[in-house]
Protein backbone atom coordinates (compact mmCIF):
# COMPACT_ATOMS: atom_id res chain seq x y z
CA UNK A 1 0.00 0.00 0.00
CA UNK A 2 1.13 3.36 -1.16
CA UNK A 3 -1.72 5.83 -1.06
CA UNK A 4 -2.63 5.32 -4.70
CA UNK A 5 -5.12 3.64 -6.72
CA UNK A 6 -3.23 1.13 -9.18
CA UNK A 7 -5.06 0.18 -12.85
CA UNK A 8 -3.59 -1.63 -15.21
CA UNK A 9 -5.12 -2.31 -18.87
CA UNK A 10 -3.84 -5.51 -20.00
CA UNK A 11 -2.77 -6.06 -23.44
CA UNK A 12 -4.83 -9.90 -23.85
CA UNK A 13 -5.40 -8.83 -27.63
CA UNK A 14 -8.89 -8.49 -28.91
CA UNK A 15 -10.50 -8.52 -25.48
CA UNK A 16 -10.57 -6.55 -21.87
CA UNK A 17 -9.11 -7.22 -19.04
CA UNK A 18 -7.66 -5.00 -16.06
CA UNK A 19 -6.40 -5.33 -12.66
CA UNK A 20 -7.53 -2.46 -9.88
CA UNK A 21 -5.30 -2.26 -6.92
CA UNK A 22 -6.69 -0.23 -4.00
CA UNK A 23 -5.01 2.52 -1.42
CA UNK A 24 -5.38 -0.17 1.15
CA UNK A 25 -4.18 -3.04 -0.56
CA UNK A 26 -7.35 -5.06 -1.57
CA UNK A 27 -7.70 -5.97 -5.30
CA UNK A 28 -10.01 -6.48 -7.91
CA UNK A 29 -9.87 -7.83 -11.60
CA UNK A 30 -12.51 -6.65 -14.00
CA UNK A 31 -12.71 -8.99 -16.93
CA UNK A 32 -9.89 -11.84 -18.12
CA UNK A 33 -9.90 -11.86 -21.88
CA UNK A 34 -10.31 -14.61 -23.98
CA UNK A 35 -9.72 -18.29 -24.16
CA UNK A 36 -10.51 -20.04 -27.93
CA UNK A 37 -7.87 -21.89 -30.38
CA UNK A 38 -5.30 -22.62 -28.18
CA UNK A 39 -4.60 -19.54 -26.83
CA UNK A 40 -5.41 -18.42 -22.97
CA UNK A 41 -5.27 -14.89 -21.63
CA UNK A 42 -5.71 -16.24 -18.13
CA UNK A 43 -2.38 -18.37 -18.31
CA UNK A 44 -0.64 -16.75 -20.53
CA UNK A 45 -1.23 -13.09 -19.85
CA UNK A 46 -3.00 -12.63 -16.28
CA UNK A 47 -1.00 -15.56 -14.49
CA UNK A 48 2.66 -14.22 -15.14
CA UNK A 49 1.28 -10.70 -14.83
CA UNK A 50 -0.66 -11.52 -11.20
CA UNK A 51 2.78 -13.53 -9.95
CA UNK A 52 4.73 -10.52 -11.18
CA UNK A 53 2.96 -8.32 -8.90
CA UNK A 54 2.83 -10.61 -5.96
CA UNK A 55 -0.62 -11.62 -6.49
CA UNK A 56 -1.99 -14.47 -4.76
CA UNK A 57 -5.67 -13.40 -4.24
CA UNK A 58 -8.36 -11.19 -6.18
CA UNK A 59 -10.86 -9.83 -3.50
CA UNK A 60 -13.09 -8.79 -6.19
CA UNK A 61 -13.73 -10.58 -9.72
CA UNK A 62 -15.87 -8.29 -12.15
CA UNK A 63 -17.28 -10.37 -15.00
CA UNK A 64 -19.20 -7.43 -17.26
CA UNK A 65 -20.87 -10.14 -19.64
CA UNK A 66 -19.58 -13.67 -20.61
CA UNK A 67 -18.69 -13.03 -23.88
CA UNK A 68 -15.20 -14.79 -24.19
CA UNK A 69 -12.91 -12.46 -24.76
CA UNK A 70 -14.32 -10.67 -21.87
CA UNK A 71 -14.65 -13.49 -19.40
CA UNK A 72 -12.57 -16.66 -20.62
CA UNK A 73 -9.42 -16.24 -19.03
CA UNK A 74 -11.24 -15.90 -15.82
CA UNK A 75 -11.42 -19.80 -15.87
CA UNK A 76 -7.60 -20.46 -15.34
CA UNK A 77 -7.69 -17.47 -12.71
CA UNK A 78 -10.45 -18.90 -10.68
CA UNK A 79 -8.97 -22.10 -10.56
CA UNK A 80 -5.46 -21.26 -9.82
CA UNK A 81 -5.80 -17.97 -7.74
CA UNK A 82 -7.99 -17.36 -4.51
CA UNK A 83 -11.05 -15.42 -5.30
CA UNK A 84 -13.27 -14.05 -2.55
CA UNK A 85 -16.25 -12.69 -4.52
CA UNK A 86 -17.29 -13.07 -8.09
CA UNK A 87 -19.95 -9.87 -9.64
CA UNK A 88 -21.36 -10.66 -13.06
CA UNK A 89 -22.17 -14.05 -12.69
CA UNK A 90 -25.93 -14.89 -11.40
CA UNK A 91 -27.08 -17.34 -9.59
CA UNK A 92 -28.23 -19.11 -12.83
CA UNK A 93 -27.88 -21.24 -15.85
CA UNK A 94 -27.42 -18.96 -18.84
CA UNK A 95 -27.00 -19.78 -22.64
CA UNK A 96 -23.58 -17.87 -23.07
CA UNK A 97 -20.93 -20.95 -22.90
CA UNK A 98 -18.73 -18.88 -20.98
CA UNK A 99 -21.15 -18.50 -18.45
CA UNK A 100 -21.43 -21.65 -17.73
CA UNK A 101 -17.86 -23.26 -17.54
CA UNK A 102 -17.48 -20.01 -15.45
CA UNK A 103 -20.38 -21.14 -13.42
CA UNK A 104 -19.47 -24.48 -12.96
CA UNK A 105 -16.48 -23.45 -11.02
CA UNK A 106 -17.52 -20.88 -9.30
CA UNK A 107 -20.33 -23.34 -7.78
CA UNK A 108 -17.86 -26.05 -6.91
CA UNK A 109 -15.39 -23.95 -4.95
CA UNK A 110 -18.32 -21.94 -3.08
CA UNK A 111 -17.68 -18.58 -4.43
CA UNK A 112 -19.96 -16.00 -3.30
CA UNK A 113 -21.39 -14.64 -6.98
CA UNK A 114 -24.39 -12.66 -8.47
CA UNK A 115 -25.27 -10.66 -11.21
CA UNK A 116 -25.06 -6.91 -9.58
CA UNK A 117 -27.26 -4.30 -10.06
CA UNK A 118 -26.74 -0.34 -9.78
CA UNK A 119 -25.65 0.91 -6.42
CA UNK A 120 -22.67 1.67 -3.98
CA UNK A 121 -19.99 -1.85 -3.93
CA UNK A 122 -18.90 -2.57 -0.59
CA UNK A 123 -15.45 -3.60 -0.58
CA UNK A 124 -12.75 -0.97 0.40
CA UNK A 125 -13.01 2.34 2.45
CA UNK A 126 -9.97 4.31 0.51
CA UNK A 127 -11.93 4.39 -2.83
CA UNK A 128 -15.98 4.60 -3.89
CA UNK A 129 -16.87 1.50 -6.18
CA UNK A 130 -20.49 2.34 -7.56
CA UNK A 131 -22.56 0.07 -10.28
CA UNK A 132 -24.22 2.41 -12.70
CA UNK A 133 -25.74 0.03 -15.07
CA UNK A 134 -27.97 -2.54 -15.31
CA UNK A 135 -30.44 -0.78 -13.39
CA UNK A 136 -32.13 -3.83 -11.56
CA UNK A 137 -33.26 -7.27 -12.55
CA UNK A 138 -36.21 -6.48 -14.44
CA UNK A 139 -33.98 -4.06 -16.48
CA UNK A 140 -31.96 -7.02 -18.37
CA UNK A 141 -33.13 -9.92 -20.46
CA UNK A 142 -30.42 -12.16 -19.61
CA UNK A 143 -31.53 -15.12 -21.94
CA UNK A 144 -31.45 -12.82 -25.36
CA UNK A 145 -28.61 -13.28 -27.83
CA UNK A 146 -27.57 -9.69 -27.15
CA UNK A 147 -25.54 -9.52 -24.06
CA UNK A 148 -23.68 -6.52 -24.79
CA UNK A 149 -26.27 -4.11 -23.19
CA UNK A 150 -26.64 -5.96 -20.08
CA UNK A 151 -23.04 -5.24 -19.58
CA UNK A 152 -21.88 -4.16 -15.73
CA UNK A 153 -20.86 -0.63 -16.31
CA UNK A 154 -18.76 0.32 -13.09
CA UNK A 155 -17.07 3.48 -11.98
CA UNK A 156 -14.34 3.81 -9.62
CA UNK A 157 -13.66 7.66 -7.74
CA UNK A 158 -10.31 7.98 -5.30
CA UNK A 159 -10.37 12.13 -4.74
CA UNK A 160 -11.08 13.78 -7.75
CA UNK A 161 -10.28 11.10 -9.97
CA UNK A 162 -12.71 9.00 -12.05
CA UNK A 163 -12.28 5.97 -14.28
CA UNK A 164 -15.71 4.63 -15.60
CA UNK A 165 -15.16 0.67 -17.29
CA UNK A 166 -18.45 0.22 -20.10
CA UNK A 167 -17.60 -3.38 -20.94
CA UNK A 168 -19.12 -4.01 -24.40
CA UNK A 169 -22.49 -1.50 -23.97
CA UNK A 170 -23.93 -0.08 -26.94
CA UNK A 171 -25.99 2.73 -27.75
CA UNK A 172 -29.12 1.45 -26.37
CA UNK A 173 -27.69 0.90 -22.84
CA UNK A 174 -25.98 4.22 -23.10
CA UNK A 175 -29.12 5.76 -23.33
CA UNK A 176 -30.68 3.77 -20.71
CA UNK A 177 -27.47 4.94 -18.39
CA UNK A 178 -28.11 8.64 -19.11
CA UNK A 179 -31.49 8.59 -18.52
CA UNK A 180 -31.15 7.09 -15.19
CA UNK A 181 -29.89 10.27 -13.79
CA UNK A 182 -27.01 8.30 -12.14
CA UNK A 183 -23.56 10.66 -12.85
CA UNK A 184 -21.20 8.94 -15.24
CA UNK A 185 -18.92 11.93 -15.46
CA UNK A 186 -15.04 10.46 -15.38
CA UNK A 187 -11.20 11.90 -16.08
CA UNK A 188 -10.61 8.50 -17.49
CA UNK A 189 -13.16 5.66 -19.71
CA UNK A 190 -12.43 2.14 -20.73
CA UNK A 191 -14.17 2.91 -24.17
CA UNK A 192 -17.67 0.55 -25.10
CA UNK A 193 -16.93 -2.62 -26.78
CA UNK A 194 -13.43 -1.61 -27.97
CA UNK A 195 -14.46 1.29 -30.18
CA UNK A 196 -17.07 -0.13 -32.00
CA UNK A 197 -19.66 2.17 -34.09
CA UNK A 198 -22.35 0.62 -32.42
CA UNK A 199 -20.61 2.56 -28.98
CA UNK A 200 -19.23 5.93 -27.36
CA UNK A 201 -22.58 7.69 -29.35
CA UNK A 202 -22.00 11.85 -28.95
CA UNK A 203 -24.27 11.79 -26.38
CA UNK A 204 -22.64 9.85 -23.93
CA UNK A 205 -19.58 11.34 -24.51
CA UNK A 206 -20.93 14.55 -23.41
CA UNK A 207 -22.35 12.97 -20.36
CA UNK A 208 -19.22 11.01 -19.45
CA UNK A 209 -16.70 14.04 -20.41
CA UNK A 210 -13.79 12.13 -20.36
CA UNK A 211 -9.95 13.57 -20.79
CA UNK A 212 -8.03 10.35 -21.51
CA UNK A 213 -10.14 7.20 -23.39
CA UNK A 214 -8.52 3.70 -23.21
CA UNK A 215 -9.18 1.45 -25.95
CA UNK A 216 -8.12 -2.76 -25.25
CA UNK A 217 -8.36 -4.54 -28.81
CA UNK A 218 -6.19 -6.55 -30.78
CA UNK A 219 -3.70 -5.51 -33.31
CA UNK A 220 -5.19 -6.10 -37.10
CA UNK A 221 -8.02 -7.19 -35.14
CA UNK A 222 -11.05 -9.01 -37.85
CA UNK A 223 -13.53 -6.54 -36.54
CA UNK A 224 -11.75 -2.84 -37.62
CA UNK A 225 -11.55 -1.56 -34.31
CA UNK A 226 -11.72 1.32 -33.20
CA UNK A 227 -13.81 2.84 -35.62
CA UNK A 228 -12.50 5.75 -37.44
CA UNK A 229 -15.68 7.96 -36.56
CA UNK A 230 -16.36 6.71 -32.83
CA UNK A 231 -11.91 8.23 -33.11
CA UNK A 232 -13.72 11.34 -34.85
CA UNK A 233 -15.96 11.63 -31.43
CA UNK A 234 -13.34 11.27 -28.89
CA UNK A 235 -10.68 13.91 -31.37
CA UNK A 236 -13.57 16.34 -31.36
CA UNK A 237 -13.83 16.53 -27.71
CA UNK A 238 -9.74 16.61 -27.41
CA UNK A 239 -9.88 13.34 -25.56
CA UNK A 240 -6.55 11.58 -25.19
CA UNK A 241 -6.63 8.22 -26.76
CA UNK A 242 -4.02 5.19 -25.90
CA UNK A 243 -4.81 1.63 -27.63
CA UNK A 244 -3.20 -1.48 -26.20
CA UNK A 245 -3.34 -3.04 -29.75
CA UNK A 246 0.38 0.12 -30.02
CA UNK A 247 1.14 0.27 -26.87
CA UNK A 248 0.98 -2.89 -24.99
CA UNK A 249 -0.40 -2.67 -21.25
CA UNK A 250 -1.36 0.62 -20.59
CA UNK A 251 -0.79 1.66 -16.41
CA UNK A 252 -2.26 4.19 -14.39
CA UNK A 253 -1.55 5.48 -10.97
CA UNK A 254 -3.21 8.21 -9.21
CA UNK A 255 -3.11 9.90 -5.63
CA UNK A 256 -6.60 10.85 -6.49
CA UNK A 257 -5.26 14.43 -7.79
CA UNK A 258 -3.10 13.48 -10.34
CA UNK A 259 -2.43 10.96 -13.35
CA UNK A 260 0.33 9.36 -14.30
CA UNK A 261 0.33 6.87 -17.26
CA UNK A 262 2.72 4.69 -18.72
CA UNK A 263 2.93 1.67 -21.28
Amino acid sequence: PDDNLHISFLDVGQGDAAFVRFPDGKTMLIDGGLNMRGYDSGERILDPFLCHEGIGKIDLLVLSHPDNDHGGGFEHVLREFKVKRVLGVPHRDLPPPTHQALHEIIDAKGIPHELGHAGAIDLTSTARLELLHPQDEASTNLMDADVNDDSLVLKITYGDVRILFTGDIERSAEERLIASGRDPRAEIIKVPHHGSKTSSSAEFLDAVRPRYAIFSLGERNKFNFPSEEVMVRYRERECRMLRTDQLGAIRLRTDGRRCWMTH
